[in-house]
């Protein structure tokens, strides 16, 4: 009978560390499934302000096409834009022959001639009028007339758009 008693207290602590490592196992499972998740989360809401923010750009891109109708197709326009902070900037900018911005300006500097991607970015998406520590951590690319504008989300996920400066589009890779 004795005997009998041991066995079963083994059977108990067999069953015992069994039940722990599947519960062990079960845990870690729930909490990498949960830290994949919560990674998705904060990406896709990283998207989200990356898509209104090719909004605002786009917008802003058609209100300069538009004025540049308006007031009769010049080479440079001195706007006013208020954006989400209330207060107005007179920003100078240069467009191309067909009306589309290739270079953006403090009215107070002077304004360069070249496409100038970097502060497109600047004074159109992020509101900048000084000059900028980073991008937003949007990495800027340049080539004769287009400007790419990217940001890696994740090691799988990277958000593009191409701005070509010939036609005004924008364009999602």
């Amino acid at each position: 009978m004795f005997r009998q008693q041991y066995t079963d207290n083994d059977a108990i602590n067999g069953h015992t560390l069994t039940k722990f490592v599947v519960s062990a196992v079960l845990v870690s499972g729930l909490v990498f499934g949960g830290l994949k998740a919560f990674n998705l989360i904060i990406s896709d809401t990283e998207l989200l302000t990356l898509e209104l923010k090719q909004e605002r750009l786009e917008r802003a891109l058609a209100y300069i096409h538009q004025q540049w109708n308006q007031r009769g197709q010049p080479r440079q326009l001195t706007l006013k834009f208020q954006f989400s902070t209330g207060e107005l900037y007179n920003w100078v900018v240069n467009v191309n022959k067909f009306g589309w911005p290739v270079v953006i300006g403090d009215s107070k500097g002077d304004v360069v001639k070249n496409l100038d991607c970097d502060n497109i970015w600047r004074f159109l998406v992020l509101e900048q009028t000084n000059e900028p520590v980073d991008l937003d951590g949007v990495q800027v690319l340049q080539s004769r007339n287009k400007c790419q504008f990217e940001k890696k989300l994740s090691k799988q996920r990277l958000w593009k758009v191409e701005y070509n400066t010939e036609n005004g589009r924008l364009l999602n890779n």
